[in-house]
């Protein structure tokens, strides 16, 4: 079994024992109705498998209370949605082609996009970066999208979260109790809060892209 079908089985396990109003408005997948709309929009990018089994579980939030503070799961029309813009803006503003690549499955309480690296090889799980288009960065956050979920489950396993709360500070920092969780899914080699610069017209920080990416620029 894919490790992603684990982590989302743990997942909603956990929401449906510790947060029953949340997973009650969890929408319902369509299924290969759920996937053809989004591989129809990301072609000619292929789908990762990662995003077709999350999508398969769930279509996002039917009102938003977060999967986790200030973390908002979004419907397939709103991940399309998004993703057609940022395409747009790769063309309009001059955004690095990476931006193609980059499959938005969250917002946050600053209305910053979480996304998943897309590969040409679509078994692979790509990092998940936050987009902050105000500052022009990325930032990596997990190492890919079952460690990133597997992190939130444990958090609220653990109690480490607080229901209808914010994220407190930025988006993109960890709490110390979430730290703990990061390093045990993660490992000690974890990635986040590594800004990568972004100029409208290619990255200032390229040395610093991990390997995988550099196919995709």
């Amino acid at each position: 079994m894919p490790r992603i079908q684990t982590v989302l089985e743990a997942l909603d396990g956990t929401l449906s024992q510790k947060r029953r109003k949340y997973y009650a408005r969890l929408t319902p997948s369509k299924g290969d109705e759920t996937i053809s709309l989004i591989r129809s929009t990301l072609a000619p990018v292929p789908v990762p498998e990662c995003i077709e089994t999350f999508y398969r579980w769930k279509d996002g939030e039917a009102r938003s209370l977060g999967l986790k503070p200030g973390y908002f799961f979004l419907n397939s029309s709103g991940l399309c949605g998004v993703y057609e813009k940022n395409r747009d803006d790769i063309t309009r503003y001059g955004f690095p082609s990476l931006f193609r690549w980059l499959i938005p499955v969250f917002y946050t309480d600053s209305r910053l996009d979480i996304a998943v690296v897309a590969y040409p090889n679509a078994k692979l799980e790509g990092h998940v970066v936050a987009i902050d288009g105000e500052s022009q960065s990325i930032y990596l956050l997990s190492h890919n999208l079952s460690n990133f979920l597997s992190i939130i489950q444990q958090g609220w396993e653990e109690n480490i979260y607080r229901e209808n709360s914010s994220a407190e500070g930025s988006p993109f920092e960890y709490s110390l109790a979430e730290l703990v969780i990061v390093r045990r899914v993660d490992g000690n080699e974890v990635l986040p809060r590594v800004q990568l610069g972004i100029t409208k017209f290619d990255f200032e920080a390229r040395e610093f892209w991990p390997c995988s990416w550099q196919a995709l620029s």
